[in-house]
């Protein structure tokens, strides 16, 4: 007999994937775990994407077909009414799921039950399912997930569980980056995790909206979501810092030694605003802005060995980061020692 909140309902909001949607599909119906629903939300697509979906014989679809293009937010949201489980777990249309992911996801939820929502780490890959695998894993501490939403969204949409009663009111809302969005209201009231197991392939297609939507909407959306962060650590960034924090959040090219400069003062201001507001524990967001603020010195190796003493002196943070990249970061800083003299 199953227990009470053994069954997941997983959503799977379906547009234009006509050629990836059957794998989505296959891969939710082979999974180690038996008790779930696959609510299939067709998103009024023009092309066959749900003839795909009525292909399938089997009684634990339940497809969704919506009259009107709702957009994903949307979908999502038509699915969450629709389940019946406990637990919801995403996965967009064109991804698939590793096949014990529902199983290894939910005894995590079960092993802890303070957590509300709990992503894992994905695996990416090219249009073609034969494309090489590369392993795309998640580095914060544990401790600091909640915190790392001031700096940037470190999860995978595609491998997301909930408790179906951490769900905000209004579900997901229409935006660029709506995870983000909905990431950062159920983390105002609950704990977030990330395990350090892959759950999902994610697929990197010409046509998904993360590569055809205008920067500039990016950069709207991702800003008004962020608001609420920065209005519980009392601090109002200004353009300047505006400009800098959405730099580093984007990976907008490349860094030199003013604009790095920069960017280690707007995440020391970040750290002192949170001592002050005692929003997070103090540990807890210096290991967040730890991790990103390695992000940028790696990616600011030209600076060659000014990069190099930033990385000891800047904020006083611990960097834990896996040893093999913190030697390649050293490495490639000393490797431009000759072009980029010390500066403080």
């Amino acid at each position: 007999m199953n227990e009470p909140g053994d069954l997941v309902s997983v959503i799977v909001p379906i547009y234009g994937v006509e050629d990836y949607v059957g794998d989505a599909i296959r891969s939710v119906l082979g999974q180690s775990w038996p008790h779930f629903e696959l609510i299939a939300v067709d998103d009024a697509s023009t092309d066959r994407s749900f003839a795909v979906v009525e292909s399938f014989d089997d009684a634990r679809i339940r497809p969704v077909r919506l009259s009107r293009n709702r957009g994903l937010a949307g979908a999502r949201n038509a699915g969450i009414e629709a389940a019946r489980g406990d637990f919801i777990a995403l996965l967009d249309g064109d991804d698939i799921m590793d096949p014990t992911r529902l199983e290894r996801q939910l005894a995590f939820m079960r092993r802890h039950p303070d957590v509300a929502l709990c992503g894992g780490w994905a695996r990416t890959f090219g249009p073609a399912t034969d494309s090489p695998r590369r392993l795309a894993p998640v580095l914060i501490d544990p401790r600091a997930v909640n915190a790392s939403l001031v700096f940037a969204n470190v999860f995978c949409a595609s491998s997301l569980m909930v408790r179906r009663a951490a769900v905000p009111a209004e579900g997901f809302r229409t935006r660029y980056a709506e995870d983000y969005d909905f990431l950062v209201r159920v983390a105002a009231r609950h704990r977030l995790a990330i395990a350090r197991e892959v759950y999902v392939d994610y697929r990197l297609r010409p046509g998904s909206i993360m590569r055809t939507c205008p920067p500039e909407h990016k950069q709207r959306d991702v800003w008004e979501s962020q608001q609420p962060l920065f209005e519980a650590l009392k601090i109002v960034p200004s353009e300047q810092e505006r400009e800098l924090h959405l730099f580093a959040r984007f990976n907008a090219g490349s860094i030199g030694r003013e604009r790095l400069l920069a960017l280690g003062n707007w995440y020391g201001k970040l750290v002192e605003a949170n001592r002050r507001a005692r929003v997070y524990g103090d540990e807890e967001f210096v290991l967040a802005a730890s991790h990103m603020w390695f992000e940028q010195l790696y990616r600011a190796t030209g600076c060659g060995l000014g990069a190099l003493r930033q990385y000891f002196n800047r904020l006083g943070l611990s960097h834990p980061q896996p040893f093999v990249r913190r030697a390649k970061f050293v490495a490639k800083a000393l490797m431009r020692r000759e072009f980029a003299p010390l500066w403080n």
